[in-house]
């Protein structure tokens, strides 16, 4: 490549020479490097244009020391510097720096090739500076200061003349020039700027965000200033140093070692590792705990323990015993902190302590005093398992740790040596040497399972041993051993089934043999069988792990178990229909043995397990199955259907009486049999395995796509005589029925198909076979159909198509690309492009290189993209498709390219429950959605920030947010001003995506409304001209009350339209009040009510041909709807507005409800009223259902009446006149009603409640929604609730009063009367029948007695007597009484008597005179003499 001549400077150093002397200038010092062919230097010129102020250039051949500047060359070349033939020489003024300026010139030499172009040549202007340094320069600088440079750790410093300076008598501090040798390890030198500011801010950020720009040279000038600074960076270290080396620009003085003494802002805390014997103790010294740092020395630290340690304990030498949690740096140093161990047998401890210095407000980070431990063998070994050990006799048996174990915690395994006598019953040995007696062994042989007991000689008997660890010795002990024989039990050996001819796996529920050992005996013992006699009929094998088999004559009882013993029967020709095989075995277990025994195998085809072969899973000789192609035939012949071995049933002489049929029971579902031509149908279903062998059964394909088909048969033996062929008998034990053939069938069977041209029943009657030997085997045969590729591929798409983004990359799915094939699978229907798309290309799976074939399976398997590129206009596929086997189908796909575009789909505002200030932004509220397919990323900016709340993202004020952050619920609005109702920000929503950019949409507005926590009923229904409680049932504000603590004030924004909120007045007198505030507490007393009226203008407003008439005559009126909105607030939380909706019916027809419209009218109206739907906003909630109100009359509109509807003043006296004589009349306030509750008719029109009658079926039906309701109608003042319940209350204060005075004083008349009940008693006894107090109550001190006075008329003639209820009473008359029945007055004691019982001896009374009847109840003892009971006296 040809390029422009150019000539440039390769070096540049300038000269330095003394004061008055002269120095060689070479071309290391000065050169010139061109791009031309120059082969001479001398080609290379150099013309001075500006000769030297302080000197000049000159020859350096011996005449230079005699020039003078009059004899200052002017030009000279290349080679005279290569050379070094010029020298430039000073002219000993004061000046200390000079330069001069040459044009370098260089050019081509003319050639005979390039006479014809011309000469070329180039030139370039070149400065040279030359220093000039004094006699003293030569001398070196001096080292004035360099003392250490003290950073706080983090922070930076400037390094002053204090901390280093260099001097030299001749030059000046900017020209003493200090050089970075080896740079600091921690940090890093910069050097500031005095004068600009913006520089020093731009360095300070630059060294926030960690930009190090290390300074390798600076002047002592840039010391002195202060501008060179060190940042340090690197923490937990305490030094760092500067190695710099200092020049006047001729000699050089270094290196210099500048230290830099980091203060920490962590406490530089160090600790040192402690060592001890076990159970001893060490002081804590400040060689172990220190802080090492000079600018700490002298403090007193305070060590806290983090993490104390778990084999010891911190104390403090006065106060012994007391684990301590802090000491100080003092107490270390006086040793008083001491580490005890708690003597455990552990090797290894630690404690974690921090150091913190309050009056510089400093700490360390947490160290780890790790201790170890020195063990001492102060512990005796122990024997944790001495179990003894069951062996069988004559065995090698090992001793494990579950036998005999001991443990020494501070000694090892290797060290713990059990010593033992000779065992009585054997020896001792190790695995490696069984025969070699042993008596001593360690606990290690033991754990690695070396150490093995040989039985020999007795059964029972032990040895003794004891165990030491070199120094401490365990009690002595005897270890038992016990021996037994083995015994084997051949616990099963059941005979076995086996199909002729198949492989069958011998388990163990046949055959397995156990010994008697259990858990304690632990030797494995291996049961082998061995084969003395084998089988005949077949051979046994063992299944090997490659699944190969190999024969066997021995096999264990662990083979069995696993699976792998097989027997084999080889020979089924030699079988006939069933046979019997063996083979003999015996069992051993040395020293245990068996006695021969016999295996059975029990060859059947009737046989049910056939594990190896599918084709044996059938009963017949074979039953393998068809295969066909698609639409094709196959013969059945003999080789896949053959049932003569059921004839092996029958005996030898009989077998040529007897032949196989068939009976089709189920036929083929997507196929058709036939013999010879003829189906094979339900009318004719027989044929002959004769019939079978010889022309074969042909089943015919019907050519659906199906893979298999199948039909089910019957095969048994039949007489081959046709009387005895053509006899049916009834049912056997078979389920399925068989249909004969018809003798009447448009065609019959050749004697070919049957050998005895059996008859055939009627069509379609059902009959049984006649079975031969009691068998008929029912079989299915299974046909598999080969599928072939005869349909066409069909596209279901009429006019493939798919709208896609300007530069997006799409997948291309069924839904667009559908092509089906039934009989080809999706990898094999191939595409093909044929003309490709000028707007894109398409692409498969991840990789980028456009395609132009694909197959069905990538369309379904989401793998074929379109990526749209090139131009923006709707472009076209041209391609074909095709199964290989059929001609391909073309058709054309559509895709048309959209502008990408980015559209909020939902912005429902925000709704904040009032009482909170937190609500989740949600995609529910908002969300932005793209046009295009794939994913994008939507961002949601906030432009204008809510001036009440803020935007936060876990707690953190943002400005964007992710559609991420909506799904996943991220995003949360905060109010932070609770004085606000409502509030708002606006948002922009911009998306994008790889390649693509969708735009943004601005001035997206959010409103954020409080909505109330008051619950508005819904629907309410007000009549015209009364006036409607405002209750508790139609807004509640409980739960707003319960969370302020203060009584809501709902403030009405817009008053009804049709009519007013006005303030209860009872006062017929006075005027309504309308409200324009009211509390909650108002609403619940049921001072603020509702006031509509109808007139003619509102029903004009709703007009409609349809009219209502009510039964009583009045004018039509047309319901409206009707509202409030109101301003609720409560203490601290934030206002909401509301809005209460209800709709106005007129009186009349809220009094007759659906009595007085007819069946038309009632349906007009119906279909008038859901024309107005009522919605009241309520929170989120508000689920509660008040329970205020009974039962009220339902109106044709299926819509219930509201609680608590007053009836104006105007109908006040008629309603007072119809209302019931009850002085409470119908009114409950507590949410439950006693009686039933006033109706409107009752309310308004004065009429009487008629009875219930059952609702007419032709009339409305109530709605399940609506809850009944009470209305509370004040007709007069004097029904004020206030006058109705102080009265009440005022009574029941009273009676409360009363009922407590008079318990009071019968309690203490009741105590009285029993405190001198019981003086009496104790001081007079009754007398027995021949006592000397006779006539005189006997008194006892251990039985007291009552003496009872009947009532009578004798005794109270004004008393009346009532007959008492013989049933048991009990009533209180003294401690220990009971009151058993009526009193007889006359004395006879019928039914009952009165029994005192003291203390213990209560159940020692009986009562001699009383009936049986009453006396059965009665567990008592005989006294030897009861006294005799005076007239009108009891037992008690």
């Amino acid at each position: 490549m040809a390029q422009d001549p150019y000539l440039q400077v390769e070096n540049n150093t300038g000269l330095l020479v003394q004061q008055g002397g002269d120095t060689t200038l070479t071309s290391a010092n000065l050169s010139i490097f061109s791009n031309l062919d120059i082969r001479d230097p001398e080609e290379v010129t150099f013309d001075v244009f500006r000769p030297p102020k302080h000197g000049f250039l000159c020859f350096n051949d011996g005449d230079c020391d005699t020039a003078k500047g009059a004899d200052a060359i002017k030009s000279f070349t290349q080679r005279d510097l290569v050379e070094g033939r010029l020298a430039y020489r000073h002219d000993g003024s004061q000046e200390l720096s000079d330069w001069f300026n040459v044009t370098a010139r260089a050019g081509e030499k003319s050639t005979d090739r390039r006479v014809d172009r011309g000469r070329r040549e180039v030139q370039v202007d070149v400065g040279v500076l030359v220093k000039i340094y004094l006699e003293s320069h030569q001398r070196e600088p001096t080292v004035i200061s360099n003392r250490p440079v003290v950073v706080p750790e983090g922070q930076n410093v400037s390094i002053s003349r204090e901390h280093l300076e260099v001097v030299h008598e001749d030059s000046q501090p900017s020209e003493i020039i200090f050089t970075v040798q080896s740079p600091p390890a921690l940090g890093f030198l910069q050097r500031s700027s005095p004068f600009n500011q913006h520089q020093i801010v731009h360095r300070e950020q630059q060294f926030s965000q960690g930009i190090r720009e290390q300074q390798m040279t600076f002047t002592q000038n840039d010391v002195n200033q202060g501008l060179i600074v060190y940042h340090q960076q690197a923490t937990g270290c305490t030094n760092d140093s500067v190695l710099l080396e200092a020049t006047n620009g001729v000699t050089k003085v270094g290196p210099i070692e500048l230290e830099i003494d980091i203060i920490p802002i962590l406490l530089p805390l160090q600790v040192s590792d402690l060592m001890l014997d076990e159970g001893s103790s060490l002081p804590l010294t400040s060689d172990i705990i220190k802080v090492a740092n000079h600018h700490f020395s002298g403090m007193n630290f305070l060590y806290q323990v983090l993490v104390p340690p778990r084999h010891g304990h911190l104390e403090h030498s006065r106060i012994p015993g007391m684990p301590i949690t802090a000491f100080t740096h003092t107490e270390v140093e006086r040793e008083y902190i001491s580490y005890i161990h708690d003597g455990s047998d552990t090797q290894a401890d630690n404690f974690t302590i921090v150091a913190n210095q309050t009056e510089i407000s400093k700490h360390s980070l947490p160290c780890t005093v790790h201790i170890s431990i020195t063990p001492v063998n102060d512990e005796s070994p122990v024997v944790t398992n001495n179990r003894g050990l069951k062996v069988w006799v004559g065995s090698v048996t090992e001793i494990t740790l579950e036998d005999l174990s001991a443990e020494d915690p501070d000694t090892s395994s290797e060290g713990l040596e059990f010593v033992v006598t000779p065992p009585s019953n054997g020896h001792l040995a190790l695995k490696s040497a069984p025969s070699r007696h042993i008596l001593n062994f360690t606990q290690s042989h033991i754990q690695s399972g070396q150490l093995v007991f040989v039985h020999s000689g007795a059964l029972t008997g032990g040895f003794h041993f004891q165990v030491n660890d070199g120094v401490n010795f365990a009690p002595r002990q005897i270890f038992s051993t016990t021996a037994r024989s083995l015994v084997l039990t051949l616990q099963r050996n059941h005979p076995m089934e086996v199909y002729p001819g198949s492989v069958t796996l011998i388990s163990e529920q046949e055959l397995q043999v156990v010994t008697n050992g259990d858990s304690d005996n632990r030797r494995n013992h291996s049961v082998v069988f061995a084969v003395t006699t084998p089988p005949k009929l077949g051979r046994l094998l063992r299944r090997m792990p490659d699944n190969s088999t190999q024969n066997i004559s021995t096999f264990t009882q662990s083979m069995v178990n696993d699976g792998v013993i097989l027997y084999e029967q080889n020979k089924p020709e030699t079988v006939g229909w069933s046979a019997v095989d063996s083979f003999s075995f015996t069992v051993s277990s040395p020293p245990a043995f068996l006695p021969p025994n016999t295996f059975t195998l029990l060859i059947s085809f009737l046989a049910n397990k056939h594990h190896d072969n599918p084709q044996h899973n059938t009963r017949l000789l074979n039953n393998a199955g068809a295969v066909v192609a698609e639409g094709g035939r196959v013969t059945i012949d003999r080789s896949k259907l053959d049932a003569s071995n059921l004839l092996r049933k029958v005996p030898e002489p009989r077998r040529k009486d007897t032949h196989i049929q068939y009976r089709v029971v189920s036929l083929p579902q997507h196929g058709v049999l036939s013999i010879r031509g003829y189906n094979i149908t339900r009318d004719t279903p027989d044929f002959t395995q004769i019939t079978l062998n010889k022309f074969g059964v042909t089943y015919v394909h019907d050519d659906s796509e199906t893979t298999s088909d199948s039909f089910t048969f019957q095969a048994w033996v039949a007489p081959l005589d046709r009387s005895s062929s053509s006899s049916l008998s009834s049912s056997s034990s078979s389920s399925t029925s068989l249909s004969a053939s018809s003798s009447s069938a448009p065609y019959s069977f050749s004697p070919l198909y049957s050998a005895s041209s059996s008859s055939f029943s009627s069509p379609g009657t059902a009959s049984r076979p006649q079975i031969k030997d009691g068998l008929v085997v029912t079989e299915t045969f299974n046909i598999t159909v080969t599928p072939v590729n005869d349909q066409p591929p069909l596209i279901r798409s009429r006019s493939p198509s798919m709208k896609v983004v300007i530069g997006e990359r799409v997948i291309l799915g069924p839904d667009y690309l559908q092509v089906e094939d039934h009989d080809t699978p999706p990898e094999e229907l191939h595409y093909l492009v044929i003309s490709k798309p000028n707007n894109g290309y398409l692409t498969l799976g991840e990789r980028p290189e456009p395609v132009t074939s694909f197959t069905q399976y990538d369309v379904n398997h989401g793998r074929l993209h379109f990526t749209q590129q090139g131009e923006a206009s709707t472009g076209v596929i041209y391609f074909n498709v095709t199964d290989g086997h059929h001609r391909p189908l073309y058709k054309l796909f559509s895709l048309e390219v959209i502008k990408p575009s980015v559209s909020i789909v939902n912005n429902t505002g925000l709704s904040l429950v009032q009482g909170r200030t937190a609500v989740v932004l949600s995609t529910t509220q908002l969300a932005a959605q793209t046009n295009g397919r794939s994913q994008a990323n939507i961002t949601y900016t906030v432009t204008t920030h809510p001036r009440h709340g803020r935007i936060v993202i876990n707690d953190q004020e943002v400005a964007t947010f992710c559609h991420e952050d909506l799904q996943f619920g991220r995003v949360v609005y905060h109010m932070t001003d609770l004085s606000e109702s409502e509030d708002m920000f606006q948002i922009s929503v911009s998306a994008s995506s790889p390649g693509v950019d969708y735009g943004n949409v601005t001035a997206q507005t959010v409103e954020v409304t409080v909505r109330p926590l008051v619950y508005l009923r819904e629907p309410v229904r007000v009549p015209s001209g009364i006036a409607v409680k405002l209750g508790k049932a139609m807004i509640d504000a409980s739960e707003l009350a319960r969370i302020s603590r203060a009584d809501p004030v709902f403030e009405v924004l817009s008053p009804p339209k049709h009519g007013k909120l006005v303030k209860m007045t009872y006062d017929p007198n006075r005027a309504s009040e309308v409200l324009k505030s009211f509390t909650f507490r108002d609403v619940v007393q049921g001072r603020v009510a509702i006031e509509e009226s109808l007139s003619d203008g509102d029903n004009q407003l709703h007009g409609n041909k349809t009219a209502l008439t009510t039964a009583r005559g009045h004018t039509p009126a047309r319901p409206l709807n009707d509202s409030f909105i109101f301003l609720v607030k409560a203490g601290t939380v934030q206002p909401a507005k509301g809005e209460l909706h209800f709709t106005i019916f007129p009186h009349h027809q809220m009094r007759h409800g659906a009595s007085g419209l007819s069946k038309e009218d009632g349906a007009s109206h119906k279909r008038a009223t859901t024309r107005l739907p009522t919605h009241n906003k309520t929170t989120s909630g508000g689920g509660r259902v008040s329970g205020r109100g009974g039962s009220t009359t339902q109106s044709g509109t299926e819509v219930g009446l509201h609680p608590h509807i007053l009836s104006h003043k105007n109908h006040n006296r008629t309603q007072h006149r119809s209302r019931p004589h009850s002085r409470w009349g119908n009114h409950t306030r507590g949410g439950s009603h006693g009686g039933r509750s006033a109706s409107p008719a009752e309310g308004a029109g004065g009429h009487t409640q008629q009875p219930h009658s059952p609702p007419d079926k032709h009339g409305p039906m109530i709605h399940p929604d609506n809850h009944p309701v009470h209305f509370e109608v004040v007709p007069r003042p004097a029904s004020d609730p206030l006058l109705i319940i102080l009265p009440l209350l005022a009574c029941l204060l009273l009676i409360i009063i009363l009922v407590v005075l008079i318990l009071v004083f019968r309690h203490r008349k009741e105590k009285q009367a029993r405190l001198r009940l019981i003086q009496e008693l104790a001081a007079v006894a009754l007398p027995p029948e021949d006592s000397p107090y006779l006539g005189r109550p006997e008194r006892s001190m251990a039985m007291p007695s009552v003496v009872v006075t009947p009532l009578g008329p004798a005794s109270c003639p004004a008393s009346p007597k009532i007959q008492l209820m013989p049933k048991r009473r009990r009533q209180s008359l003294a401690p220990g009484m009971t009151f058993w029945g009526p009193i007889d007055p006359d004395g006879r004691g019928g039914h009952g008597n009165i029994r005192v019982g003291a203390n213990n001896e209560r159940d020692n009374a009986i009562c001699r005179n009383v009936p049986p009847a009453v006396t059965a109840g009665f567990k008592t003892s005989v006294r030897a003499r009861s006294p005799t009971l005076k007239h009108n006296q009891y037992w008690v």
